[in-house]
């Protein structure tokens, strides 16, 4: 009998043992596959001053240079605005500012982020910024969070709108018809005498120059 109950709280004891280190185990890989999540995330938000800055510096504003002071003032707050598609196509049709240029992109797409910085920069330059208005369009809803702190690193002032899709194969069309999705891609409408060019296609910046330069002529 003796035998028997040393043998049966052994037995306990392992099984204690064992179900405690799977307790453990679990533990661990829930929070490594925490940190993975994070990892992935590239632009996390920080409602911060720094936040605004495209290098991301800790600097006191009286430290700041007075290109990033003026970065600063210009992107703080700023935020992508949600829209339908619908609502992008009124606002694209019932624009009545001249020449305006519409680029679509997202954060996944590397060759679009390129494109953006180009224009980004050449969009300040005097004679280019008094003809052309630009506007952003970001084509997947995913990573709110990732995205405004985007604008706000870039410094980005002008409207960024994001539509509540993750597919690019149902609206398309309404821009171009022979659009396939291909990222990024330009419009650019002229609605004081309706010309409209699109191109589904990346730019170096010295070809954007050239094509932002014919349309102020």
């Amino acid at each position: 009998m003796i035998t028997f109950w040393v043998i049966e709280k052994i037995m306990k004891y392992k099984l204690f043992y064992l179900l405690s280190l799977l307790s453990i185990f679990y533990v661990i890989s829930c929070n490594s596959s925490d940190n993975s999540s994070q990892v992935n995330d590239q632009y996390e938000p920080i409602d911060s001053f720094e936040s605004a800055l495209p290098h991301g510096a800790s600097l006191p504003e009286s430290e700041m240079s007075d290109e990033d002071k003026l970065k600063l003032g210009k992107a703080i707050g700023k935020k992508a605005i949600l829209i339908s598609v619908d609502s992008l196509l009124e606002i694209i049709e019932n624009d009545s500012s001249g020449w305006c240029l519409y680029t679509f992109w997202n954060l996944e797409c590397e060759s679009c982020l390129e494109l953006n910085n180009s224009l980004n920069e050449l969009i300040k330059l005097p004679e280019i910024e008094s003809h052309i208005r630009l506007k952003y369009v970001n084509t997947i809803n995913l990573y709110p969070d990732r995205v405004n702190a985007y604008i706000r690193e870039k410094g980005i002032v002008e409207d960024v709108f994001t539509l509540p899709t993750n597919k690019l194969d149902n609206w398309t069309n309404k821009i171009d018809a022979k659009w396939n999705g291909d990222l990024p891609a330009l419009l650019l409408i002229n609605n004081y005498d309706g010309t409209r060019l699109f191109y589904p296609q990346s730019f170096s910046k010295d070809e954007l120059l050239a094509i932002l330069e014919t349309l102020t002529l």
